[in-house]
């Protein structure tokens, strides 16, 4: 998560949209859901930056 978010804090900073597009149709099969865990995290703490989604 911490990964995530470093890569997208510029963006969350700027006040900018921010789009995360996710394939959840290949990979081992407990990753998708656990990024897609991970992914809605990462959107709430961009939501409560002020970010819009």
């Amino acid at each position: 998560m911490i990964s995530i978010w470093n890569k997208i804090e510029d963006v969350v900073n700027e006040g900018s949209d921010l789009h995360v597009f996710l394939d959840v149709t290949h990979g081992i099969n407990f990753m998708p859901t656990l990024t897609y865990q991970v992914v809605k995290y990462v959107a709430t703490l961009a939501l409560v930056k002020g970010v819009s989604l």
